[in-house]
């Protein structure tokens, strides 16, 4: 009997979905919007745990909070929902900017995100992610002390709460 995948194939299985869509869909945004008031970059780095200190900016977080095995369906097989969130800390000098790279940000998960079958290589594993909302946090800033006041930036996250339908062993 094969082991059972659960929750650290599905983060996986969502990050490199990320990596594999984000260019596109951040390409996409920036030609639909028709300006390229702000840089909507690659993201720099990825966890799959939460409390990060020290990262560069874009960085997203994929962190699963619960597992619901929905006994009560009586499946035969693996049919979960994984409540995720995923996470994305943007940067900028400019708040105006920054709260507009952050809606991009958001744009482009939520387009590769949202209701996508997400397959494993083997076929072992199927997810199907569906985004119940996103949170933006405040602007902070990250201004250390005894720095130029030039040198000052902001930062925004924006964090999007997902059921993640899992379904392995079918």
């Amino acid at each position: 009997m094969a082991s059972r995948l659960l929750v650290e194939s599905c983060l996986g299985l969502i990050e490199d979905h990320i990596k594999a869509n984000i260019e596109a869909a951040l390409i996409d945004i920036r030609t639909d919007r028709a300006d390229a008031i702000v840089n909507t970059e690659l993201p720099k780095s990825y966890y799959r745990y939460a409390g990060v200190e020290s990262y560069r900016c874009p960085m997203v977080m994929i962190v699963a909070d619960t597992i619901d095995f929905q006994k009560e369906r009586g499946a035969n097989h693996i049919n979960a929902v994984i409540r995720t969130k995923v996470a994305v800390v943007v940067e900028d000098k400019n708040l105006l900017l920054l709260n507009i790279k952050a809606w991009r940000y958001q744009a482009a998960l939520d387009k590769i995100l949202d209701q996508t079958a997400i397959t494993s290589l083997d076929g072992k594993l199927k997810i199907v992610p569906i985004i119940r909302n996103a949170t933006f946090s405040p602007e902070f800033t990250t201004e250390a002390q005894g720095l130029d006041p030039a040198m000052k930036s902001f930062q925004k996250e924006v964090i999007l709460e997902i059921d993640v339908q899992h379904y392995e062993g079918f």
